[in-house]
């Protein structure tokens, strides 16, 4: 965004835009708190509109504070910052942290603190290669000027690489893709060594039209997938009554989408290529609601079933009985995120928490303890 153009309306847009971009991403913080903290505040506050616009005030304030204090003390002659402008930076660069974020499959919450909804474009996939590539591409052509940038861009391209061959992710990308990146790699390099990256804005708005595009094609596909999810499963189970359907995108394929399908009592779940035929629910993971609402109002009232089911959006779960009492196992389809609670007999919670649950034996020892 920066040498695409922003960069000439004040100086230290580049710095301003880059800290903007990544900014909403502090609450990451609320980590160091544990899991539920962490799911209950990420893409929080800091990712809604209100918090985008504080956050621009502030960081628009701050640099142009740092400004005054010690850039122009250092050089008198250097042009000062604009503080309106730096705060129409600031605002581009959050917005387009909430719009990447809004189109993948984990969602943001625009309207807190006033409303608590999740919106997704589900188009995305969490972290997405093609958009490396695209993004980082003309990033790589308009800088990769001197041996510690080729270096510093070598890394990078070996690392992210590794991950699409040596991820936990990596078993479901398709050797068509990882061949492609390659490709794809090789022809930013190319573009880079033919003398395109010569100072100018070419590169990085021909990189924004392609992630446009690239995400009008998405949008088509997500679409395709939905239409025949929707009519496959009525054709499989007609007259079964849909709660909800969803298509979510898969790591590194555009054309492949995650399809489930939520009755009131089971959740089907199919992987459906909208370059081949209607695949269906006859290919699906099927998973039976649980029925006894009286085991889940326990759970829905403790402070994880409260974050985790304001969070998932397709809820697995699975309930154990033994002598002493329930095991429930709760996954979120979209993630493989999981959460686990320890019920008595008479349906007191005694454990809770994010991931596997603990073995029961395991826990009555330690409360033994």
């Amino acid at each position: 965004m920066s040498r695409a153009g922003l960069d000439r309306l004040t100086p230290l847009a580049t710095p301003t835009l880059i800290l903007a971009a990544n900014l909403p991403d502090i609450d990451t913080i609320t980590l160091l708190f544990g899991q539920r903290s962490y799911f209950h505040h990420h893409r929080g506050i800091t990712h809604s509109l209100v918090g985008l616009l504080v956050l621009a005030i502030l960081l628009s304030l701050t640099v142009h504070f740092y400004d005054r204090r010690v850039r122009l003390k250092n050089n008198s002659h250097a042009k000062p910052t604009r503080p309106s402008r730096l705060f129409v930076v600031s605002l581009l660069g959050l917005l387009s942290h909430l719009l990447l974020d809004y189109t993948n499959n984990y969602g943001v919450r625009p309207w807190l603190p006033f409303d608590g909804s999740w919106y997704t474009a589900d188009i995305v996939f969490i972290a997405d290669p093609w958009l490396w590539l695209i993004l980082g591409g003309a990033l790589f052509v308009l800088t990769a000027n001197n041996f510690k940038a080729v270096a510093f861009w070598s890394l990078l391209a070996t690392a992210l690489s590794l991950l699409l061959f040596y991820s936990r992710v990596a078993s479901s990308i398709p050797r068509a893709a990882q061949v492609a990146w390659f490709i794809g790699l090789a022809l930013v390099l190319l573009i880079r060594i033919s003398g395109a990256g010569r100072p100018g804005s070419k590169p990085a708005i021909i990189s924004l039209i392609l992630t446009v595009l690239y995400w009008l094609s998405l949008t088509v596909s997500h679409g395709v997938a939905l239409e025949r999810a929707r009519a496959s499963f009525a054709a499989r189970l007609p007259g079964e009554p849909v709660v909800s359907i969803s298509a979510f995108a898969m790591p590194a394929n555009p054309f492949n989408w995650r399809c489930i399908v939520e009755t009131p009592t089971t959740i089907h779940m199919w992987n459906e290529s909208v370059l081949k035929g209607a695949t269906g629910p006859a290919a699906s993971s099927l998973y039976y609601k649980p029925q006894d609402r009286r085991l889940l109002q326990q759970i829905e009232a403790t402070a994880t079933g409260k974050v985790f089911l304001n969070f998932a959006r397709h809820t697995q779960v699975e309930i154990k009985r033994d002598d002493s009492g329930y095991s429930v196992h709760m996954r979120d389809l979209r993630f493989n995120l999981t959460t686990h609670f320890l019920l008595d007999n008479n349906l007191n919670v005694i454990a809770e928490g994010f991931g596997s649950a603990p073995e029961r034996s395991s826990f009555r020892a330690s409360v033994d303890e």
